[in-house]
């Protein structure tokens, strides 16, 4: 870390940043938010830390909130950085390592079983390989079966090419999207993580959620954006299938997903969906600008 000479602010984080259900994951969001707020309502700039000696546990979507709050500090003239010890720190060390590399000399990456490790995507190509390499570690570190995996890659990958296509969570806005995942043999589950920093689901879907009546709740348009056959409709081929498909297949999964994206947070579980309009922050903005995505699967 270089020298500031600006002020230095710590948020000392809980025993756990994961975003396994709607609880845990705005919990975790808070504990990122109150750093980027304390630093939002500094006129100096410096350098925050988020200090995870504390913390036991981090998930594939802690991850990404981390990464997400960096981004916002660094937008704000702020250094990000993280410190400490133990188990979630070695964790979040090899998930930034294996980002920071170039993807050709990724290969000898230190990697622990389970480990699906962070990386940016930047084109369609990339994400089919990306992909493909999480399906690949899901066989290799679980019992999941041949059939489960494909059909999950298939759904997943449908998802994230509508993104590129036409922009749900603005996707030709952002300039990235985020991958992280990880496999919990004991837990018999699998977690894949996505984030982009665009224009959010409510405001992507906006104006064919408007012409169709629905209630301007963030949520609710969220959960609008997963229905059969809907879409922004930027491109003619575009047929409005991958959330649909994927929640469907979450349902019958009986697992989790989670869609947090403008203000509002939209949840599959227990083969049900539920939507929630999230309090705004009139001085740092949406409660998250993009979309944030957690898939969580049991095998």
């Amino acid at each position: 870390m270089t020298a500031s000479t600006g002020p230095i602010l710590i948020e000392e984080c809980p025993d756990q940043l994961v975003t396994a259900c709607p609880k845990s994951l705005m919990q975790s969001y808070q504990v990122v938010h109150r750093l980027v707020q304390r630093a939002t309502n500094l006129s100096e700039h410096g350098t925050a830390i988020f200090q995870l000696t504390r913390c036991r546990e981090i998930d594939a979507g802690g991850i990404l909130l981390l990464m997400y709050a960096g981004n916002c500090l660094s937008r704000n003239g702020w250094q990000a950085c993280v410190d400490g010890t133990g188990v979630a720190m070695d964790l979040v060390v090899r998930h930034l390592e294996h980002y920071l590399r170039d993807r050709k000399t990724r290969t000898d990456c230190d990697r622990e079983e389970g480990d699906y490790l962070l990386r940016e995507i930047e084109s369609r190509e990339e994400m089919v390989g990306d992909i493909a390499e999480w399906a690949h570690s899901v066989r290799q570190d679980t019992t999941a079966s041949e059939e489960e995996v494909a059909k999950w890659k298939l759904q997943i990958g449908e998802v994230t090419a509508n993104g590129f296509q036409h922009g749900i969570g603005g996707l030709e806005d952002a300039r990235r999207l985020l991958l992280a995942g990880q496999s919990m043999q004991k837990e018999n589950s699998v977690q894949l993580a996505a984030i982009d920093y665009g224009r959010s689901i409510p405001a992507t879907i906006g104006p064919l959620a408007d012409a169709r009546g629905v209630e301007d709740h963030d949520g609710k348009r969220i959960s609008f954006a997963c229905k059969r056959k809907v879409t922004s409709k930027r491109l003619a081929s575009n047929q409005g299938a991958g959330l649909f498909k994927l929640v469907e297949t979450v349902k019958k999964n009986g697992g989790r997903l989670l869609i947090l994206s403008g203000n509002g947070l939209f949840h599959v579980s227990g083969g049900r969906g539920y939507s929630r309009k999230l309090p705004a922050d009139t001085a740092t903005g949406p409660i998250l600008q993009g979309t944030l995505t957690v898939l969580n699967l049991r095998i």
